[in-house]
């Protein structure tokens, strides 16, 4: 909820609008979003197995990255598809790079929609690997025990 929540709570119009005004604000935005992503990713991407450690299941990494893709691709096609300027402070402090609005609001919308949904796919992907190749280990594991007298196979 803190990763999609203040996402959406910097994304809206007038807090973001407030936000590209005042410095201290804008530090405050870009630092907690850092903050942000990263106690996420350590979370999802923690080294530790969770058969021999308390740490989130692979399964529930799994299923955080798919509930955190969705609300970002939603806020992504929401401003993509929106008729109206949705971030109208741009119009007050300027672009980055010379465009029109309506290109500067695709762009943006495009990078809130496709990057975080490529990331939780390649988040998913890994975690997929490593619960797949700890599988394996175990399995193979007990396969090279021998089979002593009186063991069954």
């Amino acid at each position: 909820f803190l990763f999609v929540g203040l996402i959406f709570f910097w994304l809206w119009p007038p807090i973001h609008f407030d936000a590209m005004l005042s410095r201290q604000l804008y530090w405050l935005m870009n630092w907690s979003m850092l903050l942000d992503g990263l106690l996420f990713w350590w979370l999802i991407l923690d080294s530790r197995s969770p058969a021999f450690s308390n740490a989130l299941g692979y399964g529930k990494r799994i299923l955080l990255l798919a509930l955190v893709a969705i609300p970002q691709m939603i806020l992504g096609a929401w401003i993509v598809f929106s008729r109206g300027m949705v971030y109208d402070v741009y119009e007050v402090c300027g672009r980055a790079w010379p465009m029109p609005p309506e290109t500067d609001q695709l762009l943006g919308g495009l990078l809130t929609w496709i990057p975080p949904a490529m990331m939780s796919i390649v988040g998913i992907l890994i975690i997929l690997r490593r619960a797949m190749h700890e599988d394996g280990g175990h399995s193979s594991r007990q396969s090279r025990q021998p089979i002593t007298e009186g063991s069954a196979p």
